[in-house]
Formats: structure tokens, sequence, C-alpha cells
């Protein structure tokens, strides 16, 4: 049987153990989501801690990286076009904040919200593009995760506010689309 084993200056070996700490560790392919035609595969890429998002064009076998830090980047989601992705961004894997790219990776990235200190996950896209539903989880809060969504067009005032899914009215008009895409993710694993 053959074992790795590093020398040192004098010729002494050292264990493999050591020898994996001193090589970097491989990437790891994360969150994987297919367009809504199903030609293309979106995914976080994670390497030392950090993730950006890259696309595979399934039909060529081409692969686009559309974000490049320095901050971590994941939970692409597909835009009902599938000419953007919407991913979390912020520091290591705890995102305070959403954003949206060209899936073609042109273009610089969009700031769609920003919640400091608050953890954002998205999770769909409406089929019409007027809401991001996600995952909201903030640590001085007394649940544990909320489902918010965040409206693509401006409200009265001219803001575009995220509202609460906890009970209130985007859950009674959404909840068969949330459930369908939610049903639709467990199918596929």
């Amino acid at each position: 049987m053959r074992r790795a084993a590093a020398l040192n200056s004098s010729g002494t070996t050292h264990p493999a153990s050591r020898v994996s700490r001193c090589c970097p560790k491989p990437p790891i392919i994360t969150q994987p989501t297919l367009s809504p035609d199903a030609s293309k595969l979106a995914f976080a890429l994670e390497t030392n801690g950090i993730a950006d998002i890259s696309v595979v064009d399934l039909a060529r076998h081409t692969k686009t990286r559309i974000t490049f830090g320095p901050q971590y980047s994941g939970y692409p989601i597909w835009w009902p076009d599938g000419k953007s992705i919407v991913f979390g961004y912020g520091s290591s894997a705890v995102g305070d904040s959403l954003y949206r790219q060209r899936a073609d990776g042109t273009g610089s990235k969009e700031k769609l919200l920003e919640t400091p200190g608050i953890r954002v996950i998205p999770f769909s896209v409406s089929p019409d593009g007027r809401y991001i539903p996600y995952l909201r989880r903030d640590p001085k809060s007394n649940t544990n995760t909320d489902i918010w969504a965040l409206p693509m067009y401006p409200d009265k005032s001219g803001d575009q506010k995220a509202v609460s899914g906890g009970g209130h009215e985007f859950l009674g008009r959404h909840a068969r689309f949330l459930a369908r895409r939610q049903m639709a993710g467990l199918c596929q694993r």
C-alpha cells in the first residue's frame, strides 16, 4: 500500500494528514438550479469559504462565472425569462443582501435588498417577476425564520418595501404558487 508523505528539508517524512493541511481544499459545488427552459445550470462554487455563482450552458458545455466576490454569493434563483439570476450576498454564507445579475455575466450586479445583520435567502421569483419570496432570519426576532417577499415595483410612496409573509395578504394570494415551487424542489432532489 502506498501512502502520501511530505519530506522536510532534513528528509524526515510527515504523515498524509500534514500534506492535506498544506494543500488547498477542492472547490465545493452547492445549490444547483436549472434555468426555466432547462438549458442552463446555475450553482454556487465555494472555494476557501467564499462562493461565487457560475452558469453552465448544458448544450455547449461552457461555464461562465457571473459573480466575483469579494463576499459570499449563494442561493442562485432564475428570473422567469432565464436572462438573469437573483442571489444572496454577504459575509460568509450569511448573506444579508439580495442581488440580481445577468445570466451571461455581462453588466454589473444590481442590489435589490439590503438588511444588515439579517440573513436573507431567496427561494423563488413569481412567474410574472413581480415578487421575490425569500427566507428572512432576524436574530432579534422571536421567530426562527419568516417568509417575506420583495415586490419588484414601487408602492404608492415610490419605495420598494418588502412585505412579511407571516399570515398577510401576500401568502393568501401566492400560497398556491409557493407550495408548487416548494414541492417541485422536493421532487427534484
